[in-house]
């Protein structure tokens, strides 16, 4: 990493990042530089996932890093030599990178954004290497890493959406079992796809995560804390210096507030329902 940095830095690229290198370094799954003339982002990717993801997408073991480094395959472009996925390795990050743009953190809802064109890129690759792909290598990948459901599931979408193609999608009808889908998962993310950003009802975070808890006290907790949050929370929520009384009288009027805000949620509960499942189901 630190010699690729050098590298990048040597070329007139500099560092772009929230919090300081180390912290990508340490939490991350890559790091950012961007040339400040040409204005072109480079990100240096030492692993496909990181802790923060929700459980689904979640690797977080270096042997898998190790595995891929050596199936790599030789390739010539433009003249220059480099390495890449081979096609077994290449179909499993597509699937999971597909799906973590789709829940970009835990605080965002499903989005559609940037679907369609990774989709194509998974669309692609299948018709690329059809008749090569070696399936049970891909399927034992993925079972080692409790991911065998949404790599199926984002290889359906991807037919949902592209059509039949029988000469693209042959073997994934052979070698993955369509009775082990979740078909209702599978259409309502589909119509979601196709769905603008900005046609959807945006529901709070607070209420989807308080769906998903285990047990009754943990939704209790987790509504709690969005009504009622920590006093910095609240200072800035209404713009109060954090030590001053009137938190007191903001904590009274906070449900009132929320319930304005989001009076939209109420008329608009099959939307929430669908939240709901889509959260649950990338969560694990």
């Amino acid at each position: 990493l630190p010699h690729a940095e050098g590298i990048v830095s040597g070329l007139g690229y500099r560092f772009q990042g929230d919090m300081p290198p180390d912290w990508y370094r340490e939490n991350h799954q890559h790091i950012s530089y961007i040339h400040p003339e040409k204005n072109i982002p480079v990100e240096i990717h030492w692993h496909i996932s990181r802790r923060a993801h929700l459980s689904r997408i979640r690797i977080v073991d270096t042997d898998i890093m190790e595995r891929w480094w050596e199936r790599a395959q030789n390739i010539e472009f433009s003249g220059s030599k480099a390495l890449m996925l081979c096609p077994e390795d290449l179909i499993f990050h597509l699937c999971l990178h597909f799906f973590k743009h789709r829940f970009i953190s835990q605080d965002e809802s499903f989005t559609s954004k940037g679907a369609l064109i990774q989709m194509c890129d998974i669309f692609q690759t299948l018709k690329h290497y059809r008749g090569k792909i070696d399936w049970v290598r891909l399927k034992s990948e993925a079972e080692k890493h409790r991911i065998e459901s949404l790599i199926s599931t984002t290889l359906f979408i991807v037919r949902e959406i592209m059509g039949e193609h029988e000469d693209v999608f042959h073997d994934v009808h052979r070698r993955i079992r369509s009775e082990d889908l979740d078909k209702e998962l599978v259409r309502l993310m589909k119509r979601r796809i196709l769905m603008r950003d900005d046609d959807r009802t945006l529901v709070p975070n607070t209420l989807v995560q308080s769906q998903i808890a285990h047990t009754f006290q943990e939704k209790v907790k987790i509504l709690a804390r969005g009504v009622f949050p920590h006093p910095e929370v609240i200072a800035k929520r209404y713009s109060v210096p954090s030590s001053s009384k009137r938190i007191y009288f903001y904590y009274v009027i906070s449900p009132f507030s929320l319930l304005l805000k989001h009076m939209h949620v109420l008329w608009n509960i099959p939307h929430v329902k669908e939240e709901i499942i889509l959260k649950r189901w990338i969560s694990g």
